[in-house]
């Protein structure tokens, strides 16, 4: 037998205390259940017994027991029967003959057939960051219902929602799991994966907007790389300049034709579909042999003598450019065109050697514009933080990566 005892309520509270000012810390009363089972499925037959009550004047007591089900007793023994599944609080006051009393109480839970958690969720996959709504409340229990809900996100957030919303905001795929306990006593785990991946983004240029991007210092490179991924409007323009013009870069759709100027020398190469599609541009430069070569999409276009390092301090994104850019690097070093391919598809960590600036352009909103090789200097849109009429607007139409 399972015995649950609960002293006496103070007299001050509910009367019969001791006359003349006597005070006791001791129960006058104690009130003590003892049962057969606490657990069990429906319909689940329970012996309680209230013997073990007593009172100080060891006088006769009375009983009152309430099974939470609407059923109750006045008896010291008592079977009773929980024909439902749930949880049932069964409480237990005890009154001596003075009047003073006492009361306890026991949880039982009696089960039902079954439950199956499941998880509902609005979308299962994006980017970050990820708002997704959790519903509980579609976990299956036939004759029960659940009483709590335990989420675990897997990035170290949980939550006791039945309908959850959530927001993930990083990249990675994440476990989710639920744990369900029904009224009975009855318990279910499941799990979903949410695959949450960087959000893909670009900047949409006017003609009339830029965006800076600061090297964090004055370099003088003898060897450089520049990439970005590129989708430009029929006009184009003028994509990027290093350096106050010693290395610029335009995409003309219109003239079908992609042109460099790099330490006052023209590199120009005849290329078709510029227009409306997505584009990998990359300009490699080194001194010591002194040539400059552009790629597109990987291919070597066209290549010119040059032997003057470019000294730069930013990069300019956009002057006099319609269309989007995205994804834009830059290396202290010539990359190679098998270097370039390998890279072009997937977006890097930051830290690779000889990665100078990598910008991802993929905010998707505010004035900041991350940088996430060292040192970490953040370009802005416009020329600073601050908003401005030079900025340039946010696209979700990111290039393919």
């Amino acid at each position: 037998m399972r015995l649950i005892t609960v002293g006496c309520l103070c007299a001050v509270l509910v009367g019969g205390c001791p006359l003349g000012g006597q005070t006791s810390n001791a129960p006058l009363v104690q009130a003590e259940i003892a049962t057969s089972s606490t657990t069990g499925s429906a319909p689940l037959i329970v012996s309680f017994s209230a013997a073990g009550s007593s009172a100080v004047s060891g006088g006769p007591l009375s009983y009152s027991w309430d099974f939470a089900d609407g059923s109750a007793s006045d008896q010291v023994d008592v079977i009773h029967t929980f024909q439902q599944p749930g949880r049932y609080i069964v409480r237990l006051r005890v009154t001596d003959e003075a009047g003073n009393q006492a009361l306890a109480s026991v949880e039982i839970r009696a089960a039902g057939s079954g439950a199956v958690a499941i998880i509902g969720a609005d979308q299962t996959s994006g980017s970050y960051p990820l708002t997704v709504q959790f519903d509980g409340t579609v976990s299956q229990v036939p004759d029960d219902v659940v009483l709590d809900y335990h989420w675990d996100f897997g990035d170290g957030t949980q939550s006791r929602d039945p309908q959850p919303t959530h927001v993930f905001n990083s990249e990675g795929t994440f476990t989710v799991t639920l744990r369900i306990v029904t009224a009975g006593g009855l318990e279910a785990t499941t799990f979903a994966t949410i695959t949450v991946g960087e959000p893909n983004a670009s900047l949409q240029f006017s003609g009339a907007t830029f965006a800076t991007l600061p090297l964090g210092d004055t370099l003088s490179l003898t060897a450089l790389t520049f990439e970005a991924w590129v989708k430009a409007d029929n006009d184009g323009g003028t994509v990027a300049g290093l350096g106050g013009g010693a290395l610029t870069l335009e995409v003309l759709p219109s003239a079908n034709s992609i042109r460099v100027l790099i330490a006052g020398t023209p590199l120009q190469a005849a290329a078709t579909n510029l227009a409306e599609n997505w584009r990998h541009i990359a300009v490699v430069y080194d001194a010591t042999t002194g040539v400059c070569v552009l790629y597109l999409d990987g291919a070597a276009l066209a290549n010119t003598a040059v032997a003057d390092p470019i000294v730069a301090s930013s990069i300019t994104l956009g002057v006099g450019f319609r269309g989007k850019v995205g994804d834009v690097r830059l290396w202290v070093e010539a990359r190679t065109g098998p270097a370039i391919v390998s890279a072009r598809d997937h977006r890097l960590s930051g830290h690779e050697s000889n990665l100078r600036g990598y910008w991802p352009l993929f905010e998707g909103t505010g004035q900041l514009l991350r940088n996430r090789a060292r040192p970490l200097v953040d370009g802005t849109l416009g020329a600073s933080a601050a908003i401005e009429t030079a900025d340039p607007a946010w696209s979700t139409d990111g290039p393919p990566l």
